[in-house]
């Protein structure tokens, strides 16, 4: 999560803490991440993985089948071919875009031939891929781009806001931010500009507020807490808060006089401003900094885990994410480690699962740290029980042909930024 910093020459800026995504610079980590993991399928290295994927990969070779109703599919690079495969590992549309995203709304964003579209979990299309930029659904909406302008399309594809806006966000707490001709506004959900544009920045709403830098004059600004009216809830400017985090589990960052602490949603201080850097509360647990190492704290700001991190990430699906001397790893809620550090590229999980790996190939582990898919294990053969024989025994489907090796098109989902501006990071845009 990114937040801003008043300055006197230009407003609100971000703060430069030197963590992960953290309250700062996440389009620094977007950069880093949006590329991937190492390496191809056939030349998997395993040096910096060996814990997890041993000198042999998992299985022998692959299995195909339909997808059922209940899966939550996951990417996965063949040879510089996409598809998608379950969350057990066992392939689910073969492997011929050119990469694909992971299920929101029950609709994946794939790209083809230079266009986004999205295909439903049997691999079909629901809406053809004509667009230069498509994002992932939220509250049942996706932002869609023509190559200059951006509007949104609901799920049955038809277009519910005109190519109109210069940049959008997704949808969150039931409005989306967009900006226009350097201003920046909050759409409903009918796709009407609820709230004018006239903030030079803002962030999504979350949990009933929304971030915004709003001109005073020529070069001065206020730094604000709005509600859903447009309205002014907190003025942060005036109380002398320099920074403001977006709202989760209740309490929201700030920072004063260089030190970060927490308010909550009646904007008084609920943990005192102590802190070199913070990140959002997850699960009643936050990452903060000290000096330079990254602990985690509880609501009622007692450590819970000592500082000892070189980076920290948020709690999900039971484990964090951090990094110790160059290598990720996870840790429990008690901030043992229940899958030692020992990534050089990985991600938080997500789904209960992590990627973890060398970009452009990766594996996957669940939370015990075992592998539900090698990027190798394709080389042995995929075995596809869609198409039996009379016999009754699987095809065995032919390897596609070698892609070409290109960057993520879009950052990691994980590093997303909810703020406009933003920094132009749309792929080819």
């Amino acid at each position: 999560m990114r937040v801003w910093h008043a300055t006197r020459s230009f407003g609100v800026e971000p703060v430069v803490n030197h963590g992960p995504v953290s309250l700062a610079g996440g389009w620094r980590v977007v950069l880093l991440t949006a590329a991937c993991l190492w390496v191809t399928c056939s030349a998997w290295r395993v040096d910096a993985a060996d814990a997890v994927f041993a000198d042999r990969y998992a299985g022998e070779g692959i299995v195909r089948r339909s997808p059922a109703w209940n899966d939550q599919p996951l990417p996965v690079n063949i040879r510089h071919r996409w598809g998608l495969i379950s969350q057990d590992g066992v392939l689910i549309v073969e492997p011929r875009f050119d990469w694909t995203d992971y299920m929101f709304n029950g609709l994946v964003r794939v790209e083809l031939d230079g266009r986004a579209g999205f295909i439903d979990i049997q691999g079909e299309w629901v809406i053809d891929p004509i667009y230069r930029y498509a994002d992932r659904y939220a509250e049942g909406s996706a932002i869609v781009g023509d190559g200059r302008r951006f509007g949104f399309v609901n799920r049955r594809g038809a277009q519910t806001v005109e190519f109109v806006y210069d940049d959008a966000l997704r949808y969150r707490d039931q409005k989306a931010a967009v900006i226009a001709n350097g201003l920046v506004g909050y759409l409903n959900r009918k796709g009407e500009l609820a709230i004018d544009l006239k903030y030079r920045r803002g962030r999504s709403f979350a949990e009933g507020f929304a971030v915004v830098e709003e001109p005073q004059g020529q070069r001065s600004t206020r730094l604000l807490f709005i509600d859903h009216a447009g309205e002014v809830a907190y003025d942060a400017t005036a109380a002398g808060v320099t920074a403001l985090g977006d709202f989760s589990d209740g309490l929201a960052a700030f920072e004063r006089d260089g030190k970060w602490g927490y308010l909550d949603r009646t904007f008084q201080e609920s943990i005192a401003p102590t802190y070199d850097g913070a990140r959002r509360f997850v699960g009643g647990l936050a990452a903060v900094k000290v000096d330079d190492q990254w602990g985690y704290i509880d609501k009622e700001g007692e450590v819970v885990i000592e500082p000892g991190y070189d980076e920290a990430w948020d709690f999900t699906d039971v484990l964090a994410m951090v990094a110790v001397d160059g290598k990720r790893g996870y840790i429990d809620r008690e901030g043992r480690f229940a899958i030692e550090p020992q990534f050089e590229e990985a991600s938080p999980f997500f789904r209960e699962v992590a990627r973890v790996g060398q970009s452009p190939s990766f594996g996957y582990i669940d939370v015990t740290g075992r592998p539900i898919w090698d990027p190798r294990a394709p080389d042995s053969g995929i075995l596809d029980f869609t198409q039996l024989r009379p016999d009754g025994s699987p095809v065995r489907m032919q390897l596609p042909p070698r892609g070409r090796p290109r960057t993520a098109p879009y950052p990691a989902d994980w590093a997303y930024e909810p703020e406009l501006p933003k920094p132009r990071m749309r792929g080819r845009m």
